[in-house]
């Protein structure tokens, strides 16, 4: 009588075999999900490194554009010849702006001659420089009117009490506001003004008012 064989899942090493096969399977699943994740930290760090480049370059062209529109505007301030009211001339740490320029006709015992008007031109004089600034009504500025040489008029200074004379220093840092005055015609078209932050240096800044 032949002996009964028994089922192949009876059998031990069957099982054994079953195991080292679950092992192989579950083990190439964790490698994959591990290479996936390591496939996205790649992908996530080129992906910042290339951003980071792009925001560099962005910088970088944001940073000459505006170097360059510096430069620009230095140049065409060294190109200007003259600065008209409101218009604010530098040199040399010393900003000069002429406020305005005002007609006047005195007062009483303090009039100009007949046939002409004081001519009362306000400026403020910013020194952002190092050094201390002299500023003489006399000496500091020179003036034209359509295209001749006048001189101050002490008398049109006292038109209006409530303006100081451009007379004194300025320390770094602060401030000057005044007027000079002059006496013209009536019928005056062009004032010209010239301010010269420095007597040593030759360089004057034009100011000019057209009627």
């Amino acid at each position: 009588m032949e002996k009964q064989k028994k089922a192949l899942w009876k059998k031990w090493w069957f099982w054994v075999i079953i195991v080292v096969v679950l092992f192989v399977i579950i083990g190439s699943a964790g490698g994959s999900d591990k290479d996936k994740e390591n496939d996205k930290d790649v992908q996530s760090t080129a992906t910042d490194a290339a951003s980071g480049q792009d925001n560099t370059e962005a910088k970088d062209v944001d940073g000459k554009q505006e170097d360059e529109q510096q430069k620009k505007q230095t140049e065409k301030q060294e190109e200007k010849d003259s600065y008209g009211p409101g218009e604010p001339a530098e040199m040399k740490g010393v900003t000069v702006t002429m406020e305005g320029v005002t007609e006047n006709e005195g007062k009483e015992y303090n009039e100009p001659t007949e046939g002409n008007v004081f001519l009362l031109c306000e400026f403020t004089i910013d020194n952002q420089s190092d050094k201390e600034l002299t500023v003489s009504s006399m000496i500091s500025f020179d003036a034209y009117v359509d295209s001749y040489a006048v001189n101050q008029s002490l008398t049109g200074l006292m038109a209006d009490d409530s303006k100081k004379q451009l007379d004194g220093t300025v320390a770094p840092g602060k401030k000057m506001n005044g007027v000079i005055a002059y006496e013209v015609p009536k019928d005056w078209s062009e004032f010209e003004v010239n301010f010269e932050p420095d007597i040593w240096s030759g360089k004057k800044l034009t100011f000019i008012y057209q009627k």
